[in-house]
């Protein structure tokens, strides 16, 4: 087979008119090689991964009729930095599991992953909601999170980012004194920016108990007096429970 190398050689001895554009035709083909080696692992064609579809899917076998179902990447799900990202990924690929096995129709599920041990996958390999359950029942209360807490997170929003940090740092102030030991952040989202808005996000834990509506008062309070400060009345402050 031609490598990239002569492919480019010949291309350009071909077409004078692309001369201009050795160099940056030569940084294209070494993307594609690249890219080629990370979905081949350089142990098989590229035929066989564009061709990956016609594996899965409903199929007439020797001993009958299959359908496949593939998970890819399910260590993204997994590895999604949110403390409900274990329940969701139990969720999500028990639902396709589920879809590989219907009626009459004998069924198969692979799942992509750089972890198969984890222990999310496990209960899904075993079907095991109740272990699931239990799991991650004691972590939310070991770290009082919901279900067993009330959750708020505050985010902030303005167009400078020096804006939006500076009174990060005056509301993480004013909730700490307010909620001592309850209070996450501030940081920003994986998505920093959206509609040319910076973001900076706060959490904070209300107990379930009969302080939670005057907690939730509380906070309102906090929202409006911080609101009110000369240099931070342009910030967007917006809140949601249980986000």
């Amino acid at each position: 087979m031609m490598n990239r190398t002569t492919a480019k050689s010949q291309l350009v001895a071909k077409d004078p008119y692309l001369k201009p554009y050795k160099e940056k035709l030569q940084k294209r083909m070494e993307r594609a090689a690249l890219r080629e080696l990370q979905l081949t692992d350089g142990e098989r064609p590229l035929s066989d991964v564009a061709n990956a579809h016609l594996y899965y899917g409903l199929h007439r076998t020797a001993d009958g009729w299959v359908f496949r179902e593939k998970a890819p990447n399910a260590t993204a799900l997994i590895s999604f930095p949110d403390f409900r990202a274990f329940e969701r990924a139990f969720q999500l690929l028990s639902q396709v599991s589920g879809r590989a096995g219907r009626k009459e129709v004998p069924g198969k599920v692979v799942i992509q992953t750089y972890q198969p041990n984890h222990a999310a996958l496990q209960y899904v390999e075993s079907n095991d909601f109740s272990a699931m359950y239990t799991s991650q029942i004691a972590e939310r209360q070991l770290f009082r999170l919901p279900p067993v807490t009330r959750m708020v997170k505050v985010t902030l929003k303005h167009p400078e980012e020096q804006t939006v940090l500076a009174a990060a740092m005056q509301l993480q102030t004013i909730l700490r004194e307010a909620f001592a030991g309850n209070v996450m952040g501030p940081s920003a989202p994986l998505v920093s920016r959206i509609q040319n808005y910076y973001l900076q996000d706060f959490w904070i834990k209300l107990n379930r108990d009969a302080t939670l509506a005057a907690r939730k008062q509380q906070l309102r309070e906090v929202i409006r007096q911080f609101k009110q400060l000369p240099d931070y009345k342009k910030v967007r402050v917006v809140v949601n429970v249980d986000a």
